[in-house]
């Protein structure tokens, strides 16, 4: 901290990247390749529920994403990767 006094280091974050050094032998971030997205995401039938409710409706109007997940059941940021897909 005293060498380098413009990088904003605290004692803290030095025993946090100390101890991760120690235990992984790396301070890099870890990989999340194990983890796998929601169900609701990659389900194909959910992703057609999503799109038909929102082509529904007149022309220039849609549905809000917290009306679409309240209907489908489908969790509103599930809906919201749908959408954006």
């Amino acid at each position: 901290m005293t060498k380098f006094p413009d990088k904003g280091w605290t004692t803290s974050s030095i025993n946090r990247s100390y101890k991760k050094f120690r235990d992984m032998g790396t301070v890099d971030r870890r990989q999340c390749s194990d983890r796998q997205r929601s169900a609701a995401c990659t389900d194909d039938e959910n992703i057609d529920r999503v799109n038909d409710i929102e082509s529904r409706g007149p022309a220039g109007t849609h549905n809000t994403v917290c009306e679409i997940s309240r209907e489908t059941g489908i969790p509103k940021s599930s809906v919201v990767r749908i959408i954006v897909r």
